[in-house]
């Protein structure tokens, strides 16, 4: 892949597969279990939401009202979404201490979001999530779908057809998230400016399999 600046990647319709749905099922991983996230664990979740750090990951400020944590935690569950939660030693669901979704926008590959209290951070909680979501994702039933995607995210061979994969966009002064993905098996492709024009590490990870899908 070409290691150039691209100022606003552009987009290539490509005919791919996708995910036939995106429930996740319950698992687990050697310190963590991850679930869907229901309305009795809003406290615990509303807790992630107040700490500024966590959520500048998504952009956007803490959020210590009620209602505005509410309408937050609402409107994700229409999304691709597990909790995060810590391992106890007797092997039971401990403390809510992060979560990971997928989000999929116009013109690109499906990316992986994480956020985590901050007091979790440096335990290498992300990379632990990460590796176990990847396994589970690659995994759900698929089918076939045409879309478009960012150009850079390409090989030079894949004109019009191409393996799904998910991609990561990240600060060039972000080398913490650059490390997990990279320990994760995404692969750097480039740097690109995003919507503020900051320069960003553009990251891919291609699906290890290539079963028939559903159509």
């Amino acid at each position: 892949m070409a290691t150039t600046l691209s100022s606003t990647p552009s987009s290539v319709e490509v005919s791919t597969t996708q995910p036939v749905h995106q429930n996740l099922p319950r698992f687990s991983s050697e310190r963590l279990f991850f679930r869907s996230l229901f309305e009795s664990d809003f406290e615990p979740y509303h807790l992630l939401l107040k700490q500024p750090e966590p959520m500048r990951g998504y952009g956007l400020d803490a959020m210590p009202e009620t209602n505005t944590a509410r309408h937050w935690f609402n409107e994700l569950q229409d999304k691709t979404r597990v909790g995060i939660f810590l391992k106890n030693s007797d092997e039971r669901e401990g403390e809510l201490i992060g979560e990971g979704l997928v989000l999929k926008m116009d013109k690109q590959w499906p990316r992986v979001h994480y956020v985590f209290k901050k007091e979790y951070w440096g335990h290498g909680y992300a990379t632990e999530f990460l590796k176990a979501f990847l396994s589970v994702w690659w995994g759900l039933p698929r089918e076939n779908t045409t879309i478009l995607v960012e150009e850079i995210s390409l090989d030079s061979q894949e004109k019009h057809k191409a393996t799904e994969r998910l991609c990561a966009e990240i600060k060039m002064d972000n080398k913490s998230n650059q490390k997990v993905v990279e320990k994760a098996g995404y692969k750097f492709c480039g740097e690109v400016k995003n919507q503020d024009k900051e320069i960003c590490a553009f990251w891919r990870i291609i699906c290890p399999k290539k079963e028939e899908t559903v159509s």
